[in-house]
């Protein structure tokens, strides 16, 4: 993948011979969520939403306070699972760009 790179044109049409790489998140962001870190840490916050969608599907007709509960856990759960497992996907993109930037 190659970056992006801004073109500056002037009124006669030539081109600026520099071009510098466009910079959507600053550099600290893109340090702090492309480490190894990051990563792990959202593996380990990944174990919540999958308890709150298994305790859902487990005890899915067996709650007595509410039987909505159990519904809410599991959506609950399969949200979380979706929006962790985004996040982690861009966390990858950001440490693929990152990588790709500094190596050009």
């Amino acid at each position: 993948m190659v970056p992006v790179t801004t073109q500056k044109t002037n009124f006669g049409g030539s081109t600026n011979d520099n071009p510098k790489p466009i910079k959507f998140l600053p550099s600290w962001v893109t340090g702090v969520l492309g480490s190894g870190f990051c990563l792990i840490f959202l593996c380990i916050l990944l174990v919540i939403p999958i308890l709150e969608l298994v305790f859902g599907l487990v005890f899915q007709n067996q709650c007595t306070i509410d039987n909505r509960i159990p519904i809410y856990l599991i959506v609950s759960g399969a949200c979380g699972i979706g929006s962790i497992s985004m996040a982690s996907i861009m966390v990858r993109f950001i440490d693929n760009i990152k990588c790709e930037v500094f190596h050009n």
